[in-house]
């Protein structure tokens, strides 16, 4: 399980707290080739689509993960990457 979050929640290490100057893009390939990752949270993502963008592009090569939830703005491109996703399940 992994939450992508603005602000600490209760410190458990599922947690990723995203900070200025993150690279989702990096964050998103280690979750796209993951294989271990069931269950994903986005309740956060930064207002700069290209980091959004990048971050869904890794989401939607991910096999392993059997439960999404998203409660951050993902853009149209978002939506269209995700519906990639759901065809791949």
């Amino acid at each position: 399980m992994l939450y992508i979050l603005e602000d600490e929640f209760d410190g458990d290490i599922d947690e990723f707290i995203v900070g200025t100057g993150d690279d989702l893009g990096w964050l998103s390939y280690f979750i796209g080739r993951s294989e271990e990752l069931e269950v994903l949270e986005v309740h956060y993502l930064p207002e700069e689509r290209e980091q959004v963008d990048a971050f869904m592009g890794g989401v939607t090569c991910n096999q392993s993960i059997k439960k999404l939830t998203i409660r951050a703005d993902i853009g149209n491109q978002g939506y269209n990457k995700l519906g990639c996703f759901l065809q791949n399940k």
